[in-house]
């Protein structure tokens, strides 16, 4: 994918980095960048239940009337026999669903995009230590301003002393700025 065009689609659906993440040969876009992207292109989405079964459910998801697509979850033991691990199929199907609707709305797919959601396989993987503190460090520039003194030096301890038992707190703090 062309590095202009990446970041066109982060300016213009206001996503970050916690929103698309690379996976082998594909650029995956996370759940709350597939709600992102439908809030901003006010796109409707309407969901009919197609199957509903024990093992197997399908979701057709109609986006702005004219657009369909279907979502679909089959519990397996492992992946080799099904898609999905989870008892949640239904939940599954209709988020598998609202990716795909989107992703094609918009023309995203045309793009190399695909939805977290539209695959176990598309997970984002856990982020290192190191990963992590280059997260809040990232933030902590992009916001710094913003920050009061005394939030200034409890970043500045978590990031010299690599402190990353408290990330998640941190991470959500910054966001809320």
């Amino acid at each position: 994918m062309e590095r202009d065009k990446v970041a066109e689609l982060y300016k213009k659906y206001s996503l970050t980095k916690t929103d698309i993440f690379n996976h082998k040969h594909y650029l995956i876009i996370t759940r709350s960048g597939i709600e992102k992207i439908q809030a901003i292109e006010q796109i409707k989405v309407k969901f009919e239940v197609v199957r509903a079964e024990k093992d197997f459910a399908v979701v057709k998801a109609i986006g702005n009337g004219n657009f369909e697509t279907f979502g679909s979850a089959i519990k397996g033991v492992d992946f080799a026999s099904g898609n999905t691990n989870s008892w949640y199929l239904m939940e599954i199907a209709e988020k598998r669903a609202l990716s795909r609707i989107i992703l094609k709305v918009t023309g995203l797919y045309s793009h190399g995009f695909y939805g977290e959601d539209e695959s176990e396989t598309f997970k984002a993987t856990k982020k290192t230590p190191e990963e992590k503190l280059e997260e809040i460090q990232e933030l902590y520039l992009e916001k710094s301003d913003k920050l009061t003194a005394k939030d200034l030096a409890g970043l500045d301890r978590i990031i010299n002393e690599k402190e990353v038992n408290s990330y998640d707190k941190v991470l959500r703090n910054l966001k809320k700025l």
